[in-house]
């Protein structure tokens, strides 16, 4: 996924979507492109929401998915399916009680 900005500055008019980006010498289709109004929320964190354009797919070790490794701390964004009102409110208590 990238943010709107960057297809506008690299794509200009075409449309992004399908095409492939190369990051680090990996080939990434772009799924998605974010609103302009998205920004990346990043409380706690050591960016600022300006300061991503592209969001891949998080690839992790086994050792990387224990929890004991040190490090065993993800954030997650997802999107609910229109209709969810218990599963938005349970979501609303999480992020009260994480202090977000």
């Amino acid at each position: 996924m990238i943010s709107n900005g960057l297809e506008k500055r690299r794509f200009g008019k075409e449309e992004a979507l399908g095409k492939t980006l190369l990051l680090d010498g990996i080939s990434y289709e772009i799924v998605g492109i974010l609103p302009q109004r998205f920004a990346f929320p990043t409380a706690g964190m050591s960016q600022t929401p300006e300061s991503a354009d592209v969001w891949i797919p998080l690839s992790l070790t086994p050792s990387e998915r224990s929890p004991q490794n040190p490090d065993y701390s993800y954030s997650l964004i997802a999107r609910l399916r229109p209709g969810l009102p218990h599963i938005r409110h349970k979501q609303q208590r999480i992020m009260r009680s994480n202090g977000s």
